[in-house]
């Protein structure tokens, strides 16, 4: 039998006050044109999974690792988290219960928007952020400016529950 492996985003939540990148890089002033490439992954020393093989927290992974990025990038100092601490979060954000366990009637996720208005201003693992937007991921532009000019991107994917069964993800 395959490994179950957990999916964790919830599906996209709307909000008429997050800030639209379109709105804020056009007409005026033009927004710079983005590299051909940016790679920010391959100066991380590891990544860690911080529980999302187990448990429904992609979207604190996510958190965790951006949070982890952002922190090596300018100070080069690396933290690693524990999984009490991204259980913890993961709780606070996506009502997780701990006593439910992995895979238990608590471990459904989290949702973005919820997640980044957390972080905002409630902080994360020792950090608050200043601001997010969205960004169209259909708009592979605006996509590669935001890496280019922020480091990371916070995107999810829907996935079908039937590739929580899979021997081995697609790449």
């Amino acid at each position: 039998m395959p490994p179950t492996r957990k999916l964790g985003k919830l599906p996209k939540r709307e909000d008429p006050r997050t800030l639209k990148m379109a709105r804020y890089v056009k007409p005026v002033p033009p927004a710079p044109k983005p590299p051909a490439s940016a790679d920010w992954i391959n100066k991380i020393p590891s990544w860690d999974m911080y529980g999302n093989d187990s448990w429904g927290d992609c979207v604190i992974a996510a958190m965790a690792h951006i949070q982890n990025q952002a922190q090596f990038l300018t100070t080069g100092k690396f933290t690693d988290y524990t999984i009490d601490e991204i259980l913890s979060m993961y709780s606070a954000i996506g009502g997780y219960v701990r006593s439910d366990g992995p895979g238990g009637p608590s471990d459904q996720g989290a949702d973005l928007l919820t997640a980044l208005k957390y972080w905002k201003t409630t902080g994360f693992l020792g950090s608050k952020i200043l601001a997010y937007m969205e960004v169209d991921p259909q708009n592979a532009v605006q996509v590669k400016q935001a890496i280019a000019q922020f480091g990371s991107l916070c995107i999810g994917v829907n996935l079908p529950v039937a590739v929580q069964q899979l021997s081995r993800w697609p790449a």
